[in-house]
């Protein structure tokens, strides 16, 4: 599988999934709003540890650098 998400949409992502768990734990309880919040907590850290994104690829979306060989290819096509 190839990453889609790059190293400060990870961090990004693993600073906002803790701060949706955390608030998930303490704000909302019992509520449908909690089980949201913690959905996506969970999400988002999940992406930043594996590094892809399903919505990323569904919408033809790279946060990764390529090499400029890379980038060069891709823009021939």
């Amino acid at each position: 599988m190839r990453t889609n998400v790059g190293a400060s949409e990870r961090i990004v992502r693993l600073f906002a999934g803790g701060i949706m768990l955390f608030v998930a734990s303490g704000w909302f309880r019992g509520r449908m709003a909690h089980r949201l919040a913690q959905a996506a907590g969970l999400e988002l850290l999940a992406t930043a540890v594996v590094g892809w994104c399903p919505e990323n690829a569904i919408l033809g979306r790279d946060t990764t650098q390529t090499r400029p060989a890379e980038r060069e290819d891709a823009l021939a096509r």
